[in-house]
């Protein structure tokens, strides 16, 4: 996500992971859209640490054994992004090996691990309604692991 800020007098836009991207950072040429993204770290707060040593990280796995891949990539295409607005919440991003395609990383990007503990007490359930009907995962396969993250 992507949102406009002030830095000073220059407009800039504040993208949802710790980076400034500015409007002349952005170029496109040829008949299709390219973009070049010129990144610096998102500045610590004055007397306070960078905000890299504050973020929180949960990894979902898991494999699905029924052939159903393709309507799970449907419903995460299609979730109701309930948990944006959560308290903490910075991001989600969902991966798919490709040497194996009915496997799914689900990572959760969230400013501190309370935060995450919150949502997943009050409303993970109701987060995972648009699972497909039918779904099977391959037994052993449902992993949830937590990284406190070190560096960009």
């Amino acid at each position: 996500m992507i949102s406009p800020a002030k830095q000073g007098s220059k407009q800039v836009y504040l993208v949802r992971s710790p980076v400034y991207l500015s409007p002349a950072s952005v170029s496109m040429r040829g008949p299709r859209p390219a973009f070049k993204f010129n990144f610096t770290p998102y500045p610590s707060r004055k007397g306070k640490e960078s905000i890299y040593s504050s973020m929180y990280i949960a990894l979902s796995t898991f494999e699905v054994a029924n052939d159903m891949a393709p309507e799970v990539r449907t419903a995460f295409g299609n979730r109701p992004h309930m948990v944006d607005s959560e308290k903490g919440f910075l991001g989600m991003k969902v991966f798919s090996p490709q040497e194996n395609g009915n496997e799914f990383w689900v990572m959760t990007t969230w400013t501190d691990e309370e935060s995450y503990r919150v949502w997943y007490k009050e409303h993970m359930k109701e987060s995972h309604q648009g699972i497909p009907k039918g779904l099977k995962l391959v037994p052993g396969s449902m992993k949830v692991r937590f990284f406190d993250q070190v560096s960009e």
